[in-house]
């Protein structure tokens, strides 16, 4: 994952940018009631949440804001074996992050 973390290899890029104005407009977004938790989701596996959310805490680490965690329903990555056994307020597998 290392390799993908273009916010680190390349801070120049066009894509590193991307992350910084994702981060400031969710920083800004979030003005009158702080961010707490940020959930991304999509529809299929291996589609990028991982590298996404690691990318985006590179930039909130060093915006100042360092508190992440990443959390996967359910914990052994199948959704047909434990179908309606969710804990409460989990509705989407994925990626979350907290910002302190």
């Amino acid at each position: 994952m290392k390799d993908s973390l273009i916010t680190l290899t390349d801070p120049r890029s066009p894509a590193a940018e991307a992350f910084r104005t994702l981060r400031t407009n969710l920083i800004f977004s979030s003005l009158d009631r702080p961010l707490t938790t940020l959930l991304v989701t999509s529809a299929a596996p291996d589609e990028g949440k991982s590298v996404t959310l690691a990318n985006l805490a590179v930039t909130m680490a060093q915006g100042g804001r360092t508190r992440t965690r990443r959390s996967r329903w359910p914990p052994d990555g199948s959704h047909t074996s434990h179908r309606g056994t969710r804990p409460p307020g989990r509705r989407e597998r994925g990626s979350s992050m907290q910002a302190a």
